[in-house]
């Protein structure tokens, strides 16, 4: 799919999908060589929502492209509190 109907379909604009190549976190499924139209697939669509929940969790974006190389992707628990209000705890999943 085009990186617009992804940018859609993640609720975000196609600039962040930009920035998220710029700094190697997030890469197009294929660049076409002639238009350099971006394409994203599916199977993207969760990694995009990863990132975007560790980033509210307070990870900074180096650290987020060191645990998905890493394969260390911190278990997120929320807690809620009162009708309105949350914690968000982290714990890292030790991934041998």
């Amino acid at each position: 799919m085009k990186i617009g109907e992804f940018a859609q379909l993640c609720h975000t604009n196609i600039s962040l999908l930009h920035y998220y190549q710029k700094t190697g976190l997030l890469f197009p499924d294929y660049v076409d060589p002639f238009t350099g139209y971006r394409y994203y697939t599916s199977e993207q669509i969760p990694v995009f929502f990863r990132i975007r929940s560790l980033k509210q969790a307070g990870f900074e974006l180096n650290e987020i492209k060191k645990m998905i190389a890493a394969q260390k992707i911190p278990l997120l628990s929320i807690f809620f509190v009162g009708s309105s209000h949350f914690v968000l705890t982290s714990s890292l999943s030790a991934r041998s």
